[in-house]
């Protein structure tokens, strides 16, 4: 697979890190005009593909946001069912 990346979204190249899967892939980089052009092989197949441009930044599956934003709609479907309960108990009395 080859992947672009603009010279100007990088400011080390040797901080770019390509993982497959959460485990990191080794990878041929070179130049191409005012680009990064990284290529790197694997089987063709249900994947995820994570191309890190900060150092020492490792992927993550659950970002916080995503967590919190679940857990608020957890929340919320609890407190709906809850009361959803307690109106149908009033109800029937």
């Amino acid at each position: 697979m080859e992947v672009t990346i603009e010279k100007g979204l990088v400011s080390n190249i040797q901080d770019v890190k390509v993982y497959l899967d959460g485990t990191q892939l080794n990878v041929a980089i070179t130049e191409d005009g005012d680009a990064w052009l990284l290529q790197f092989t694997y089987t063709h197949s249900t994947h995820e593909v994570v191309v890190s441009l900060a150092a020492n930044q490792e992927p993550q599956l659950w970002q916080p946001e995503a967590i919190v934003i679940v857990a608020v709609i957890a929340l919320i479907l609890c407190s709906v069912l809850g009361l959803l309960v307690i109106f149908m108990k009033r109800k029937k009395a």
